[in-house]
Parts: structure tokens; sequence; C-alpha cells
């Protein structure tokens, strides 16, 4: 360019239109016409066009929030060009408009966008690290077969899901009951309201179980006792009602009831668990019949026997029967002696034995049977001879009478 007096039309968009080297900068397309003036007062000119692109811009998206640990997909849009991500931590790249970050903390991460024609625009987008969910899904719990036991996140707010549902009454409950059969670990998943997910496990033992027997009905006879025995597990016995027990807090208490009772027997092991059994003691009156003794001889001579008819009355089948009685009878040996007895086919005893012992020096008479009475009559008959010795003359009154009676009524 020609030294001289320089002038640049259009004036709009120039800082110096006068200077040789004005700074252009147009709002729009321009063509800039130059005008120089020597000192000869010649002229010359000349033109440049400059041309104004259209303002690139980009879009980095909406400011989103993740959980930690979780990743995002970042896309900026802006068209054909390059773009430059930054900063470059937690991005799995930095030069491409599609990029996947997982930071560690909250980032604002910004896009350069650059178009074909070397414009370039910027956004930014603000990636929010939620808080961690923390789960506490409470201490492990021990159940008795049987059992249920009340489970709770104690720490974590959100919607819940337990898994395995089996032997829970509500598998979406904060609380729900659990009665497994077998030990079971249940894991409970919470997704807060921001989405995020954490979970826990609390571990629900089932133990094996208390077991307990206390054996089979005992026949007791009224004012006699027995022991009761209870086998099962250690622990702890307790026997309701503690009525005629020695001791009801032990495992092999003396039972004296005086009634029939049904005892019951609970055992508690050393894991708290608890069953139960019961045991009958039943109380057995004693035999209500009476015995007698008739005469079918009341006199007789002197080689003439004496029959006697021992007979039971007052048996009562419903209640008891009589398996076995002792007598034992008296009678003065200065006139009377002992012959022999029998049974009374058809009667009372059929199926009996009986058995006798005479002492004639002390004159007791012990007669033994065995069998059922199961009904009142004649048991026996027995013959006595009168003897007539120097010392009673040649008449005397013989007297038997019953010395002492002893009953086993069912077993009493």
């Amino acid at each position: 360019v020609p030294l001289g007096e320089y002038l640049c039309t259009p004036s709009e968009g120039l800082d110096n239109p006068l200077s040789r080297t004005p700074l252009a900068n147009p709002t729009t397309t321009t063509t800039y016409h130059l005008i120089v003036t020597t000192a000869t007062g010649c002229t010359v000119g000349d033109s440049v066009t400059i041309t104004i692109h259209p303002s690139p811009t980009v879009d980095a998206g909406e400011n989103v929030r993740i959980c930690p640990g979780e990743p995002i997909t970042l896309q900026a849009t802006g068209g054909a060009g390059s773009y430059l991500w930054s900063p470059q931590e937690g991005l799995d790249r930095t030069d491409a408009a599609i990029v996947v970050a997982s930071p560690a903390a909250t980032t604002v991460y910004t896009v350069l966008y650059t178009d074909p024609n070397g414009c370039t625009a910027v956004d930014s987008v603000t990636v929010t690290i939620n808080n961690k969910l923390i789960v506490d899904a409470g201490a492990n719990q021990r159940i008795c077969p049987g059992g249920q036991v009340g489970l709770a996140v104690i720490r974590g707010e959100g919607t819940y899901r337990w898994t395995p549902a089996t032997g829970l009454d509500d598998p979406t409950s904060r609380t729900p009951m659990a009665s497994p059969n077998t030990t079971t670990t249940y894991i409970v998943t919470v997704v807060s309201p921001q989405g995020c997910t954490g979970t826990d496990s609390v571990i629900v033992t089932v133990h094996p179980g208390a077991y307990i027997e206390a054996g089979t009905t005992v026949y007791l006879c009224e004012g006699n006792s027995a022991k009761l025995a209870a086998t099962g597990s250690t622990g702890t016995y307790v026997w309701t009602p503690p009525t005629g027990l020695d001791n009801p807090t032990s495992r092999t208490p003396v039972a004296s009831p005086s009634v029939t009772t049904l005892y019951h027997v609970a055992v508690t092991d050393e894991n708290g668990c608890h069953e139960t059994d019961s045991v009958l003691v039943e109380v057995r009156p004693p035999s209500t019949a009476v015995f007698s003794l008739e005469a079918s001889t009341p006199t007789a001579s002197f080689g003439q026997d004496i029959n006697m008819i021992l007979r039971a009355t007052n048996v009562d089948p419903e209640r008891d029967t009589i398996t076995s009685f002792t007598i034992v009878l008296a009678y003065d040996p200065r006139s009377l002696r002992y012959r022999s007895s029998s049974l009374t086919t058809g009667t009372a005893t059929n199926g009996w034995t009986i058995t006798s012992t005479d002492n004639t020096t002390t004159g007791l008479l012990t007669l033994r049977g065995n069998g059922p009475i199961v009904r009142s009559g004649v048991l026996c008959s027995f013959d006595l001879a009168p003897y007539l010795s120097p010392e009673t003359g040649s008449s005397h009154r013989a007297e038997i009478r019953f010395e002492e009676v002893e009953l086993q009524s069912n077993g009493c």
C-alpha cells in the first residue's frame, strides 16, 4: 500500500477508518473499500470482504443427580465440529459429544464446541452425587420352631423389598414378621426417593426346638404317692397344677394327689424354646366290698362239722375289681379245728384260686384268694370240726370272727 492518506468505507465496525491498519468488527458480512491518496494527489483503491458466520451454540444437557458409583451418560448437542470436555476426572473420554461420567464427587463438566468455521461455544452441566444410601436391617434373630420375630430396617428411607419372601407376612414392609421353618438369611433392598439403592441382610436362626415326654398314665391308690418322670431337653421344668407335688420344678417330682389329676409339664431349653406334655395320675379308691361270715350249720354235735360261708357284698364292677384278698379268721382252738375250704362253683369266684394256712396253736386261719371278684356273691366255704377238750366240758359255744381283712382292688 503506497504511502499517503487512507480512507476506509464504510466506517461501521471500524475503530479508525483513516488508519492504515484499522480493526474491523462488523456485526454482519461487510465489504470494506480502501482509498489511498498519495502526496502527488493520485488515488488508488481496493476492497476486502469480511464474512460473519452464524454464532454456534452447544447444549451440555440438563443437570443430573446420580447415586454414588453410578455412571451417567452426558451428551452435548451442537452439530458437526469438535468437542472437548473438562475436567477429565471421572470421564471415560473428553473428545466426543457423548461421554460417560462417573465422578466421585459433585462435578461441573464444561464442554467446548468448535464448529467447522472455527467458531466456538461453551456450556456446562452439573453432575450431583446424592448421599450414599446406608441400610441397616438390624441384628440377627433367633426363634424356636413355629415361632416368629419382627424384622425392621432401622436405617434407610425409601421403598423396601425383602428376599426371599418365604416366611414373611409382607415382603414390602419396613417391619415384616418372619416365621421361617429353617434358618434363613433375609436380604432387604431399599430404593431411596432419589432412586439410589442400598442393601443389608439379617439371619433368622431357627433352633432345633425343645422336646419332652411326660410318660404314660400313672395309677395311684388313694393315699399313696408315685414319682413322675419327664424326659426331654436340658433346661428348666415346671409342672402344673402344683397341687399334690413335692417339687413342681423338678424333672421327677413325687405326686400324691387326692383326686385324679392331669399334670402338665413344660420345659424351656437353653435357647428359650418351650414344649409341653401331660400325664394323667388316676387315683383309685379302695374297694367298698364287705365280707361276712355265715354259718350254714349254726350248731353241731361232736363229730359233725360246722360249715362256714365267706361272702362278699357291695362289689361295684363299674368302679373297682377286687383282684386278691387276704382274710385272717380267729377261732377258739379249744373248741374248733379247721378241716378244709373250697370255692363255690358258679358264684363270684370263677377263675379263682384259694390257699389256706391254719395255726391251731393261736387259732388263726388265713385264707388267701387270687382272681377277679367282679360282683357280689359267695367267695368260698370252709369246714370247722367241733373239738371238745377236757377244759371245755361237754358243750361249748364256738365263735369265729374277722381278725384282719386286706383287699387288692385295681392295684389298691
